[in-house]
C-alpha cells in the first residue's frame, strides 16, 4: 500500500498484517527510539524499535482496521544485520517483549517468520506469539519440496509433499 491503507476499503475482514522489517529510512526512526544495523546486500540498513510506545502505536492503529495478528518477518536478517542484538544480552528480548506486550494489551496475536531457534525458545515466555512460520533453516529445503507440488498453496498437498520428501 504505497499510499497507505484505507481502513474503510477492507470491510469487516479479519486481517493478518505483515511487517517485513524496519529500515533506518523509516519515518518511525525519527519519532521513536530504534537500534540500527548495517546495510545488507541490498543496501538497506535494518532497525528495531526500542521504545515501549512504538508497538502500542502501530498495533493500536492496525487493530482499528481489523488486525487480529501482527506478523514480524525477516527475523533472521534483522538479527544478522544488527550486531547489538547478539552482543547485548537483553536487547533482543526487550524488542520482542515490547511487541508481545502491546499485542497482549490489544488482544491480538503475533506470528514470527524466518525465526531461528532462539526466537522459538523465547516464545515460551511470550503468550501472544501463536505461530512461527517459515523457519529459516527449513526454507531452502521446502523450496525444493514446494516445486514438486502441483499446488503449493494447498496445505494438504504441502504436508503430503513434506512427508514424501522426508
Amino acid at each position: 500500500f504505497p499510499g497507505g491503507l484505507d481502513p474503510s476499503s477492507v470491510g469487516d475482514v479479519p486481517l493478518v498484517l505483515h511487517n517485513r522489517f524496519f529500515t533506518t529510512e523509516s519515518a518511525y526512526v525519527q519519532n521513536y527510539t530504534f537500534v540500527t544495523g548495517t546495510p545488507g546486500k541490498h543496501g538497506e540498513a535494518t532497525a528495531v524499535p526500542m521504545d515501549p510506545a512504538f508497538f502500542p502505536h502501530i498495533m493500536g492503529r492496525a487493530k482499528k482496521w481489523g488486525m487480529i495478528t501482527y506478523e514480524q518477518d525477516f527475523l533472521t536478517r534483522t538479527f544478522a544485520s544488527i550486531p547489538a542484538l547478539a552482543s547485548n544480552i537483553s536487547l533482543a528480548k526487550t524488542w520482542l517483549a515490547y511487541m508481545n506486550d502491546a499485542a497482549k494489551d490489544l488482544n491480538v496475536s503475533v506470528q514470527y517468520c524466518m525465526a531461528q531457534p532462539q526466537h522459538l525458545l523465547q516464545t515460551a515466555s511470550f503468550p501472544q506469539v501463536r505461530a512461527c512460520v517459515r523457519a529459516a533453516a527449513l526454507l531452502h529445503f521446502l523450496r525444493g519440496v514446494w516445486a514438486s507440488c502441483s499446488s503449493p498453496a494447498s496445505f494438504p498437498q504441502v504436508r503430503a509433499c513434506v512427508r514424501r520428501a522426508a
